[in-house]
């Protein structure tokens, strides 16, 4: 299995500089032809399209504030505030090439713990050459049809710790080749992750023994055999648009590991660390339209964990994702959509706390029993089959100037729910305020408890963009 990714990585490549050179002696063998022409080119000839340069630069400029109850002390406190800084730039040469840059800056406090943080989020380059598109650099992939759940999207990790007014700020860039070979109406899509970059989860909300502690994560090195890559086969036409995929590589969201590093004072010290394995996901997803009325998508991944996902405690067992989701227009400039999730973990078991942890004999049994516990609650494997409930509803008023929106989530598995809403207003062209609330609830042991104190929270945001 190591050998394949190395092949189609090799193969693309290959493929992709073979096309880049054959274009390059094209545009060689014109420039020669074309010399003696350009010394009688006068000063005020036009320059060409495919030779024209031309750059866009825009952004924003925002300050928010998040407010949070913990359940603590049931006191409504200052959890974050901050200002940001973002810059985008656009570059085009003519229709052949592209270049493009994201930075943000921002400056804040989080619990009166003063930071700055300096993000490229996005920076690559774009080549258009007839039928094949190349796209190399910091970027953002997302594959998948469904709305905020893709079974299918293994390319981007998520930073689950963000606050924003706007969800796509979880979403992180991470350094890939991503290529399209345009078959009309199918087209061939590869990505090529050579460095793993993992999703950033809340594991120092996790409740640990006294005796562990969070060490440092064990992620695979830059060899060329930890790379991840994708391959996706999709079509489209009016009424269709479908696709089938496969990722091989390593899973964004890491498990949680840990290791018995002696005993101290009586008592066994335990190292806690995030760990990564590798999953190859079977892919397919699709939307279409019903009688011009409602929209319909779909969603699934079937995930294979790796072969020793049995004896080790971090990786879980094979899985099968879907979503399905209806989605409507409403009067008044408004929309609707609701969606199933679902999720099978196949050779499932139950866990088993063990009799007595306070025996010697039970020590082993009861660290691995924590460390399973902590994985299914991140992985959303603590049942042999999941129902999720998600639904969203926008409505834009005033000429689109007032926009509300409602987002919630119910899991009926697990009785955790989770639910968002905000109304934004444009004060004036391109100056926006803000507000909304987020909100977790689940029982003990659950995701949505671990986040419930901290990211259950009160925000406004007043945001200018130029």
């Amino acid at each position: 299995m190591s050998r394949s990714p190395n092949i189609l990585v090799f193969l693309t490549l290959f493929i992709s500089i073979n096309q880049l050179i054959y274009h390059l002696n094209i545009y060689k063998l014109k420039a020669q032809s074309l010399f003696k022409e350009a010394v009688n080119t006068t000063p005020t000839q036009s320059i060409s399209a495919s030779d024209r340069l031309s750059y866009e630069l825009n952004g924003y400029i925002r300050a928010d504030f998040f407010g949070t109850k913990p359940s603590v002390d049931n006191k409504v406190r200052t959890q974050t505030i901050f200002s940001e800084t973002a810059l985008k730039l656009n570059i085009k040469k003519g229709q052949k090439a592209r270049a493009y840059s994201e930075f943000r800056l921002q400056k804040g406090s989080e619990l009166n713990y003063e930071y700055s943080q300096f993000d490229i989020r996005e920076a690559y380059i774009e080549l258009t050459l007839d039928q094949l598109d190349l796209k190399l650099g910091r970027q953002i992939a997302i594959w998948g049809r469904a709305d905020g759940f893709n079974p299918t999207d293994n390319f981007s990790p998520k930073n689950m710790l963000v606050r924003s007014a706007d969800e796509d700020d979880k979403r992180v860039g991470n350094f890939l080749l991503r290529s399209w070979y345009h078959l009309d109406p199918i087209n061939l899509e590869f990505i090529w992750v050579p460095v793993y970059q993992s999703s950033v989860i809340p594991t120092q909300n996790v409740a640990f023994p006294n005796n562990a502690y969070m060490s440092s994560p064990e992620y695979p090195n830059s060899d060329l055999e930890n790379s991840s890559i994708g391959i996706k086969v999709n079509y489209q036409d009016a009424a269709w648009d479908c696709s089938l995929s496969f990722f091989h590589g390593y899973n964004l969201t890491p498990g949680i590991n840990g290791r018995i590093n002696g005993s101290s004072s009586d008592q066994t010290v335990i190292s806690i660390f995030p760990e990564a394995y590798k999953v190859q996901v079977i892919g397919a997803d699709f939307s279409t339209t019903i009688k011009n009325t409602f929209g319909l998508r779909g969603e699934m991944g079937y995930g294979m964990t790796h072969k020793n996902h049995k004896e080790q405690v971090f990786i879980p067992n094979p899985y099968l994702s879907y979503v399905l989701g209806v989605d409507k227009s409403l009067f008044i400039n408004g929309s609707f959509l609701v969606q199933y999730i679902g999720k099978n973990n196949f050779e499932f078991e139950e866990l088993n706390q063990p009799s007595d942890p306070n025996q010697t004999s039970d020590s082993n049994q009861m660290f691995s029993y924590m460390i399973q516990e902590k994985n299914r609650m991140f992985s959303w494997t603590q049942y042999q089959t999941t129902h999720a409930l998600m639904t969203r509803i926008k409505w834009a008023f005033l000429y689109d100037t007032l926009m509300l929106e409602f987002m919630g989530m119910h899991n009926f598995t697990s009785s955790e729910t989770m639910f968002k809403a905000k109304v934004a207003y444009d004060i004036i062209d391109d100056l926006t305020f803000t507000m909304g609330l987020d909100r977790y609830i689940g029982p003990a042991d659950s995701i949505y408890r671990l986040l419930s104190d901290e990211y259950s929270t009160v925000y406004l945001e007043l945001i200018s963009y130029f």
